[in-house]
C-alpha cells in the first residue's frame, strides 16, 4: 500500500495543528505493518527543518510554493493508495483530481475553527467525495454533520495525544531559574496559559483570566498569571490595555515565545492551568498540563469538553461568566474543589490513559492502513 499525506507544516511552526501532525507522522513511521510507505509532502515547512529521524516517511517540502506543491501532490496522489489531507484547505483541486480514479481512499483531518464554517462551493463538492474524515473532538464532529451537513458514519474521531518526546520530569534548576526570570515567589499563586496571542485568534479566554484577577486578588493576595506563547504586536496592545484597566499589571506576566524545555517547566512551576476558550478543537496544552499533573480549567462550549473528559480531568466553565471562572479558581487555589481534580497521580495516569501515544498510533494505523473501512472501526475508542 502506498499512502500520501497533504499537510501545511509541522516542524517549521509552532501550534497546536502542527503538533498534531509531528504525532500523526510519527505513529505512522512506528506502524509495525511491513506492506505500505510512506510519502509526506509538507506545503510550507523549510526543508532544513524536516525530522531526518524518520526510517520510513519519504518527506518532501513545497516550501510554500503552492505550484510545486499541486504538481508534487498530483504526481505523487496518482502513484498512491490512500491520500490524507492534514488540512481542508488542500482538499480543493486535488480531491477532483483524485476523484477521476475510483480506486483511491481519501481521507481528510480536521481540527476546529477551520470547518465549522460554511465552505466554498467547490470544497463542498470535494468534501463529498471524501471516503473518511477524520476529527479531533466530539464537539467538531457535531459541527460537521451540522454545518457541513456529512454523515456521522463517514466521520472518525482521533483525539490529540501527548508528545512522546515531551519532557514531564521538572527541572527544579530551570523552574528556580523561570522563577528569577519572572519574578515569580515560592509562595506566589501561579495561573498558566499556554497559546498563541493573535489578533485573529481572541477566543482562548486569556482576557477572560486577566479581568477576573481585579476580583481575585483581592481575596488571593499572591496570585499571578503567566500566559506564554509567541504574540502580535496588536493583540499584545490589547491585552495590556485591559491590563492597566483593570490595575493588575504587578500581576499579568506575558512571557513571548517559550522553547519546549523552558515550557515543560512552566507546567511544573505553577499552580493552575487555565484556559477557558470559546472556540477551541481540542486544546493538547490541557493534556500537557495534566500529564504534569496540574489541576486545569476550560470552557465549556467547544473542543476543551473531549480534552477534559467531560469534566473528569478538570473543571469546566462558560467562559462567557466571568464570576464562573473566578469561582473556579477560587475553588482550585483554595483547594475546595473534588480531590480528584486536585490529585497530580490521578490527573497524570487519567491522562495517559487516555490520551497516550500508544492509544493514538494504533488508531492512526487502523484508519489509515485498513483497505476497508468499516463503521465499527471508525466508531472504535
Amino acid at each position: 500500500m502506498k499512502v500520501l499525506f497533504l499537510y501545511l507544516n509541522a516542524f517549521s511552526f509552532v501550534g497546536g495543528i502542527q503538533k498534531f501532525n509531528l504525532n500523526f507522522l510519527k505513529a505512522l513511521d512506528e506502524n509495525k505493518e511491513k506492506d505500505f510507505v510512506v510519502n509526506a509532502l509538507s506545503l510550507s515547512d523549510l526543508k532544513k527543518d524536516l525530522n531526518k529521524d524518520f526510517s520510513r516517511i519519504y518527506q518532501q517540502t513545497a516550501e510554500d510554493n503552492k505550484f510545486t506543491f499541486l504538481l508534487k501532490a498530483v504526481v505523487h496522489g496518482l502513484k498512491s493508495d490512500t491520500i490524507i489531507f492534514g488540512h481542508v484547505n488542500l482538499i480543493f483541486p486535488l480531491t477532483l483530481i483524485y476523484g477521476l480514479f475510483t480506486n483511491k481512499k481519501l481521507i481528510l483531518i480536521t481540527h476546529g475553527i477551520e470547518i465549522w464554517k460554511p465552505l466554498s462551493f467547490f470544497k463542498k463538492i470535494c468534501l463529498r467525495k471524501l471516503d473518511l474524515i477524520i476529527t479531533v473532538s466530539s464537539y467538531t464532529k457535531d459541527k460537521i454533520v451540522d454545518i457541513q451537513k456529512i454523515d456521522e458514519k463517514k466521520i472518525a474521531l482521533l483525539p490529540n495525544t501527548l508528545e512522546p518526546g515531551f519532557n514531564f520530569l521538572p527541572n527544579a534548576q530551570l523552574i528556580d531559574h523561570l522563577r528569577e526570570k519572572y519574578g515569580l515567589k515560592r509562595d506566589d499563586k501561579v495561573l498558566l496559559t499556554v497559546c498563541r496571542l493573535s489578533k485573529e485568534e481572541q477566543y482562548k479566554g486569556y482576557d477572560k483570566v486577566i479581568r477576573s484577577l481585579k476580583v481575585l486578588s483581592g481575596q488571593i493576595s499572591n496570585i499571578k498569571y503567566v500566559i506564554a506563547g509567541k504574540y502580535d504586536i496588536e493583540e499584545k496592545d490589547r491585552l495590556l490595555h485591559i491590563i492597566k484597566e483593570c490595575g493588575v499589571e504587578e500581576k499579568v506576566i506575558l512571557t513571548g515565545y517559550v522553547s519546549n524545555e523552558e515550557l515543560s517547566s512552566l507546567y511544573h512551576l505553577c499552580d493552575l492551568f487555565i484556559m477557558p476558550s470559546a472556540n477551541e478543537g481540542f486544546g493538547i496544552v490541557f493534556l500537557e498540563a495534566l500529564a504534569c499533573g496540574k489541576p486545569v480549567i476550560g470552557g465549556n462550549k467547544d473542543g476543551s469538553v473531549d480534552a477534559l473528559l467531560n469534566g473528569e480531568l478538570g473543571l469546566l466553565v462558560d467562559p462567557d461568566n466571568g464570576e464562573e471562572i473566578s469561582e473556579a479558581v477560587r475553588n482550585i487555589l483554595l483547594e475546595t474543589a473534588d480531590t480528584h481534580l486536585l490529585d497530580p497521580v490521578y490527573l497524570k495516569e487519567k491522562c495517559i490513559s487516555a490520551f497516550g501515544f500508544e492509544k493514538f498510533a494504533d488508531k492512526v494505523g487502523k484508519l489509515v492502513l485498513k483497505r476497508e473501512l468499516k463503521e465499527e472501526l471508525i466508531n472504535a475508542d
